[in-house]
């Protein structure tokens, strides 16, 4: 009876020092359970030295993924602008499309430069026959289809370089519509 009221003391936590470090709890002694926890600190700092660095890649590899993503539909609206622009009989010069496609992409990055982003960026149109018209567009019919391409360099625009895989990347997209 007296051995189980000493072990409920101890593990209830009162009782003397000295009949603490002596009795057996649970068949290892406080002592031996206080060096177990000490040594198992060092193997947690160890462990997250080994983790840490995988973490560190998987954000900075996802965040780079999503602006990859982001890029690209910013491209293919840009395309779109650039195809609407085209579409309206106002439009008479391939350079309007050109300056459409260019404009929307200056909102859409504000902190590259202009000059970055017309030395990274391909504007091709075309009409139905997907021959490439070259300046005046007056030749094209209401009716006709007229279509814009747009490829961007994605290294122009990139927050993290460096990571492999969309390393010397282009978007392009291609977006048609019927001249009005």
């Amino acid at each position: 009876m007296k051995d189980s009221a000493l072990f409920n003391q101890l593990r209830a936590g009162s009782g003397s020092r000295a009949r603490a470090t002596q009795a057996p709890v649970a068949g290892v002694s406080r002592r031996l359970a206080r060096r177990q926890a000490a040594s198992r600190k060092g193997a947690a700092v160890v462990e997250f030295a080994f983790v840490a660095p995988v973490l560190v890649l998987m954000v900075l590899g996802s965040i780079d993924v999503g602006q990859s993503i982001s890029v690209s539909q910013v491209v293919n609206d840009a395309s779109r602008a650039g195809a609407r622009e085209a579409s309206r009989d106002r439009a008479t010069d391939t350079a309007q499309v050109s300056n459409a496609v260019t404009s929307y992409l200056q909102q859409n990055f504000p902190n590259v430069a202009a000059e970055t982003l017309a030395g990274h960026t391909t504007i091709t149109v075309a009409d139905s026959a997907g021959t490439a018209v070259n300046g005046d567009m007056n030749a094209l019919q209401t009716g006709d289809a007229v279509s814009v391409t747009v490829t961007l360099q994605y290294e122009s625009v990139r927050w993290t370089p460096g990571f492999p895989g969309l390393s010397n990347s282009a978007f392009t997209t291609t977006t048609v519509m019927r001249r009005e």
